[in-house]
């Protein structure tokens, strides 16, 4: 997502790549049975990534 938005709007995605805080939270709502949701902004619109588990484990 964060290659298609202006520089500084794409920061927030382009940070979130080596977040690790952040993979954890995902890693841990995932584990709980939660939907994972990562919002990206600009001036008009809001872009959603999410991610929820399928309850299949490996």
């Amino acid at each position: 997502m964060a290659d298609q938005l202006d520089r500084r709007y794409a920061a927030p995605g382009r940070h979130w790549v080596l977040d690790e805080p952040e993979h954890e939270q995902a890693r841990s709502a995932l584990a709980r049975g939660d939907v994972y949701v990562f919002r990206l902004y600009d001036d008009t619109t809001c872009y959603m990534l999410s991610a929820r588990p399928t309850g299949q484990t490996r």
